[in-house]
């Protein structure tokens, strides 16, 4: 677990935003300065700085950590890439892009823009999925990344149709894209906006035809072999292709931030809470209470879950949950 020195040293007055895992040892970490500037709201990011933070558990005392920081980055994402080179990745909304790990600590060019894309509109998600990272955002931008400074558009040559005219291109919310999964590199699902979802055979994507327009913010490519989408409210829908149907209508306060799989089911979180699918049902998580207080964002790989929100992280290995950053246990120190 993390230690109190190295806690003070790169944790303490940052909040923890983001999280994905490397590798079944080693874990990214996107961490946000706590303290506003003048003038800002504590949700802006205008002048704060960002750290992106990799995690080395089993590495030497010395060199558990690796640390970047950057300013000016704007409601920033995090992905992992493991081609062509195992880092992690940052992304903010206006397709900025850093790398940390893989011997690199740099800035790259920022994700080029234009209305066949990579880049529509602002990048409001990344993921990654089978190797490399995926981003996507309004317009219906989505894009991968191929290489350093490579960005393939999956949204050229009207293969993903834009909007009707008259749509603003940064802030429509009556189409996506907010989230990217899938089964394979031909076989991806989007989903945004309202009932905004898509499916992509390789070739091109299709719209899907849904039975509610519910604002959409996750989608889940699971191994049962449905998609999981998750919509405002903590509402849910499941299918495939062109066959859905409501599974879950939510009450929530917040939509979920992340869903995935791991251990036969889907998992679900947002800051209030963990959630998990099974049988077709949505229910609470059953897990210790030191568990739910790391809600908020979830990350699968190598054989392992992590869980990471305000109160810190834990990795799950499918029998019992390990604690990586307990920030209460330092609460005294900030």
């Amino acid at each position: 677990m993390l230690n109190e020195l190295e806690y003070q040293t790169f944790f303490q007055g940052y909040s923890l935003t983001d999280a994905a895992v490397r590798s079944r040892d080693t874990f990214s970490f996107l961490l946000r300065e706590n303290q506003p500037d003048e003038g800002c709201s504590q949700d802006s990011d205008t002048g704060k700085q960002i750290r992106l933070i990799n995690f080395f558990v089993n590495a030497e005392p010395t060199r558990r950590i690796g640390c970047g920081q950057y300013l000016g980055f704007l409601r920033s994402k995090l992905a992992v890439a493991h081609h062509p080179v195992e880092q992690a990745v940052l992304i903010d909304s206006t397709g900025e892009v850093a790398v940390l790990g893989g011997g690199k600590n740099d800035m790259e060019q920022q994700i080029e823009y234009g209305p066949d894309g990579p880049r529509r509109g602002s990048i409001t998600c990344a993921s990654t999925l089978f190797g490399h990272v995926y981003v996507a955002g309004p317009w219906r931008t989505i894009a991968r990344r191929v290489g350093v400074d490579q960005w393939e558009s999956l949204c050229a040559n009207s293969i993903l149709p834009k909007p009707g005219t008259g749509k603003s291109l940064e802030f429509g919310t009556d189409w996506g894209l907010h989230s990217v999964d899938g089964f394979a590199s031909n076989d991806l699902y989007a989903a945004g906006g309202y009932g905004d979802l898509w499916r992509y055979n390789g070739h091109r994507w299709l719209q899907c035809a849904l039975p509610s327009r519910m604002l959409l913010h996750n989608v889940c490519c699971a191994g049962d072999g449905h998609v999981y989408v998750g919509a405002q409210g903590g509402s849910v829908l499941r299918g495939r292709e062109d066959r859905w149907e409501i599974i879950h209508e939510g009450r929530m306060t917040l939509p979920f931030k992340d869903m995935v799989w791991y251990g036969g089911r889907v998992w679900c979180t947002s800051d209030y809470g963990l959630w998990q699918i099974a049988g077709g049902e949505l229910v609470e998580a059953d897990v210790p209470h030191a568990v739910h207080s790391c809600a908020g964002n979830l990350s699968v790989g190598d054989g392992v879950m992590l869980l990471a929100g305000i109160y810190g992280a834990t990795v799950f290995d499918g029998q019992r949950w390990t604690p990586v950053i307990d920030r209460l246990a330092f609460t005294k120190q900030g």
